[in-house]
């Protein structure tokens, strides 16, 4: 995640909170960042040296949330 990455939903939170405040600006911002299509649908590809026969590992899901909590906690740092 990177400040390219935040500034759609910042955009959407800077426009609604002029127009109807902090909890109206925030809410626009988590709705454009949960109706995203690369936060909804992750693409896993398999690494070149695994073969059809090969298991190994799934990506850890706590990785997954920690994602999810440093793109929210980004929002607010930018908003303040």
């Amino acid at each position: 995640m990177n400040d390219e990455d935040l500034q759609g939903p910042l955009a959407f939170f800077r426009h609604e909170n002029a127009q109807g405040g902090f909890d109206a600006g925030i809410e626009i911002a988590l709705n454009a960042v949960l109706v995203n299509p690369q936060f909804l649908l992750r693409i896993e590809r398999d690494p070149p040296e695994v073969t059809e026969a090969t298991a190994y590992p799934d990506f850890p899901r706590s990785a997954e949330i920690r994602v999810g909590g440093k793109l929210i906690r980004r929002v607010f740092e930018l908003t303040f």
